[in-house]
């Protein structure tokens, strides 16, 4: 259930905020908004919180906030979330989805060894540690 929210809080309680028009996450994230924010005119946006980067992504109409997200990212997953909404057929598709959310955060993030991981994950590969153990 979504909690209500200040821009304030959200500015100064995480390291990262970016922002997307309204629908641009339909096809990426697979859960409801964490918090909104709304204000004299009714709902403003919704907020999307990504913990484990210390990220928070704002998508709705007026009151966003932070750094938009670049298009080339934003289309990129959008591209692949549409063709699993297309896939009707495929037994792994919440999986698969929850791998594109994964990705697409660790990518705003910059986390390229967890996005790498992540993306032998999609294909089914294992990943190997130095170790030679499997860290999936």
């Amino acid at each position: 259930m979504k909690k209500k929210t200040t821009m304030n809080y959200i500015i100064n309680g995480f390291t990262k905020v970016y922002r997307c028009g309204y629908c641009d996450l339909c096809d990426i994230v697979t859960r409801e908004a964490d918090y909104y924010n709304c204000g004299l005119y009714g709902w403003n946006c919704d907020i999307y919180i990504d913990y484990e980067h210390d990220t928070a992504i704002t998508t709705g109409y007026r009151n966003m906030r932070g750094e938009r997200i670049p298009e080339k990212i934003l289309a990129k997953y959008q591209e692949e979330g549409r063709t699993l909404r297309e896939d009707y057929y495929n037994p792994n598709k919440f999986e698969l989805k929850k791998n594109l959310e994964k990705r697409f955060y660790a990518e705003l993030a910059g986390d390229f060894q967890e996005l790498s991981r992540l993306a032998l994950l999609k294909w089914g590969i294992e990943h190997r540690d130095d170790k030679n153990k499997v860290t999936a």
